[in-house]
């Protein structure tokens, strides 16, 4: 569920949140691939941008799916890593799951997304992910 809300004339949205998943290749995605913004969640760049300043709270989720391998993966705050996780497959065990939360201050123009840590890249396929954000209180 996207909530979708516009800042107009100086008014600051009651709600910012926005929820996006990935079950294939490319960028964690809301399901379009157009240049669309559902509470400064954009689906054609995989970041999100503060419309407001505060404090906001980040859920990363991964799951491998039918690999025994490591996907490491992480919360990006503006370039920096702010929490990060993984998904350990093994051989008997294939389809591990890891999560991580954060919570922190943002100002108007500051930049969140979630990428896979190993190679800097976007998320990759063959993973169940979701990554979600909301504004707990703004300034």
């Amino acid at each position: 569920m996207c909530m979708v809300y516009h800042i107009i004339d100086n008014v600051v949205p009651s709600a910012v949140a926005f929820t996006a998943s990935l079950r294939g290749g490319g960028r964690i995605d809301i399901g379009d691939n157009t240049p669309i913004k559902f509470n400064g969640y954009s689906s054609h760049t995989g970041f999100f941008t503060a419309p407001v300043a505060g404090t906001y709270g980040f859920y990363l989720t991964v799951k491998g799916a039918n690999i025994p391998e490591v996907v490491h993966v992480g919360i990006y705050k503006s370039g920096r890593i702010l929490t990060r996780t993984e998904a350990r497959g093994t051989a008997k065990d294939i389809y591990d799951k890891g999560s991580c939360f954060a919570i922190t201050h943002l100002n108007v123009g500051d930049r969140v997304h979630a990428r896979r840590i190993s190679d800097g890249t976007s998320i990759d396929k063959w993973y169940t992910t979701a990554f979600s954000g909301f504004l707990i209180t703004a300034d």
